[in-house]
């Protein structure tokens, strides 16, 4: 886990200057020809031909709730919800859930409450998990933002529903008779997903009525599938890492006034693999997200100076594998990280050592995304709250119950895409 937090973290970072490469190849090209030649590469495409397909997310809403049982053995479960307005004018709702189990241990005690994301109480500690983690969940679409909210309300009803008595039999028809039932609790899935893997975790900290300090870091990684309505099917492989440094409290003479000063950083990189529905792979996605930062605020006589959002930037390089020379590109990428892709990483001998120089397979990778298939970024910054409660105690094995409640709100701060020539802003894709 250590080792894949250190990698997300350099790749992120690393990948930020990937146009460097661009540069130099221009120049050696333009040595060369001693400006004979035309230094350019692959087939001559249409402006529109550059446009990414999937729609931008202007804006975002939502919430999530979450809580854990431990006796020596973690047990975690959690809900998340998220209506996102599209640039195409549509409204897309996901719904997530997520189960785990572990074991977490290490030294202290934990009796606090969180009320927007500070901490009150007492507790001091330092312990560590790791977690098998499953999640699932399920991905509609609407023509407002209203019909989206509608729909989540609709669904939740449904899960209840088949919980309790069940789905598509007589009894089911009369519970959905008596409560008065709409349509939408019918309605079925755009697509559904799932998701395994493995997260480790990291912290220590310490309260003291309203003084607080704490610090977390933590990995994670995921495989999982999104299947369409219509048959086809996406791989997913991810890798993740975060933490974060925080600390709050009272200052003043007459502790009138409230400081807090929180760091973070977090980062991902994700493998995405589209296939029809006859499970031919179609395209492969490499997608790096990666966020920074600092701030820090203060209150007086408890006026609420709430923090600054988090921003975010998603950069996405896609490549289409209807040729061999798209699916060797794609295959050494894979393969650098080691993931097994059927149908792709066949195109590559098991033992081809080339697939270790990251540096040439993820630029290939890249220069092919720009000259045939689609590269675009997005910034956006995210604003959470966060309240809740621990009551813990740890002498090496935890014993403690959590929870807690968090609300977020996404907006787009930037988009752009490859045209062939540069990056360009993509227009509608900006919240006003």
């Amino acid at each position: 886990m250590a080792a894949v937090a250190l990698l997300v973290v350099a790749l992120v970072a690393g990948l930020t200057r990937f146009s460097l490469g661009d540069k130099v190849a221009t120049a050696l090209c333009e040595l060369t020809s001693l400006g004979g030649g035309e230094c350019t590469s692959g087939p001559s495409r249409a402006a529109e031909d550059y446009v990414p397909p999937p729609p931008c997310v202007i804006s975002g809403d939502g919430g999530s709730w979450q809580g854990s049982l431990a006796f020596g053995v973690q047990l975690e479960g959690g809900k998340t919800w998220f209506v996102e307005s599209l640039g195409d004018g549509r409204h897309r709702l996901t719904r997530t859930g997520a189960v785990g189990a572990g074991i977490e241990g290490g030294l202290g005690f934990d009796a606090t409450a969180i009320v927007n994301d500070n901490r009150y109480g007492a507790a001091i500690g330092i312990g560590g998990s790791v977690t098998d983690q499953l999640k699932f969940g399920d991905v509609f679409y609407a023509s407002s933002d209203e019909e989206a909210w509608n729909i989540l309300h609709a669904a939740d009803s449904d899960d209840v529903k088949d919980n309790m008595v069940g789905d598509h039999w007589i009894g089911r028809d009369f519970a959905d008779w008596v409560t008065g039932a709409s349509d939408l609790e019918q309605l079925d899935a755009e697509s559904t997903f799932v998701k395994v893997g493995v997260s480790a975790s990291g912290e220590a900290f310490a309260t003291l009525i309203d003084w607080d300090a704490s610090g977390t870091v933590e990995a994670g990684i995921y495989e999982g599938q999104t299947q369409y309505r219509d048959g086809r099917t996406t791989d997913v492989f991810t890798a993740s890492s975060a933490g974060v440094v925080r600390a709050s409290g009272t200052v003043g003479d007459e502790w009138t006034e409230f400081a807090s000063a929180v760091a973070s950083y977090g980062g991902a990189v994700t493998v995405e693999v589209d296939r029809d529905a006859e499970g031919v792979a179609t395209a492969m996605r490499l997608v790096t997200l990666g966020s920074g930062y600092a701030d820090t605020s203060s209150t007086n006589n408890g006026a609420d100076d709430p923090l600054d959002y988090v921003d975010y930037r998603q950069t996405t390089w896609q490549v289409p594998l209807d040729t061999q020379g798209q699916r060797v590109t794609a295959a050494k990428l894979a393969l650098g990280l080691g993931i097994e892709v059927p149908g792709v990483t066949q195109e590559v001998g098991a033992f081809d050592v080339s697939t270790l120089n990251y540096g040439e397979t993820w630029s290939d990778f890249q220069q092919t995304a720009k000259d045939e298939g689609y590269t675009w970024s997005q910034d956006y910054a995210i604003d959470a709250s966060t309240n809740g409660g621990n009551v813990d105690v740890e002498a090496l094995v935890k014993v403690g119950i959590s929870g807690d409640y968090t609300a977020t709100t996404r907006h787009a701060t930037g988009y752009s895409y490859w045209d062939g020539a540069g990056m360009v802003e993509r227009s509608g894709c900006l919240a006003q």
